[in-house]
């Protein structure tokens, strides 16, 4: 399989176990690109109970002002990159890629990627560590 991460350690896509025609959809994009992609199983939103919201609110993922004003899927897309986050300190990662279920390679996407990442500040394994302080 290539290795393609850009310089990643990992990639991974997020997308919903129940959307089968998407779940094809990255399939197909992660082989015509080459990529090193793993699909990461969204956490579905509509499907979550009263007390998995509280839970997550108590432990700070979610604002409790916030909470009510989100969709049900912006709240799984949102939980979705916290354990992404959390996976990345727990495999002791420094550095992911994340994207969506909606995500488009250009002609150019390698290019401008290594210019975007020379160029900004990527949240680092550290940051991420005082957030998650158990």
């Amino acid at each position: 399989m290539n290795n393609n991460k850009f310089g990643m350690d990992e990639i991974f896509v997020i997308v919903l176990d129940r959307d089968k025609i998407r779940k094809e959809y990255v399939k197909e994009i992660i082989k015509k690109n080459k990529l090193s992609a793993k699909i990461f199983s969204a956490i579905d939103g509509s499907q979550l109970t009263k007390h998995q919201l509280d839970k997550y609110v108590k432990n700070n993922y979610i604002d409790a002002e916030f909470q009510d004003k989100l969709t049900t899927g912006e709240l799984g897309c949102a939980l979705s990159h916290v354990k992404l986050w959390e996976m990345m300190i727990e495999k002791n990662l420094d550095q992911i890629m994340i994207l969506e279920d909606d995500f488009m390679l250009g002609n150019n996407f390698q290019e401008k990627f290594y210019e975007f990442k020379s160029e900004h500040y990527f949240v680092k394994k550290r940051l991420l560590k005082n957030i998650f302080k158990s």
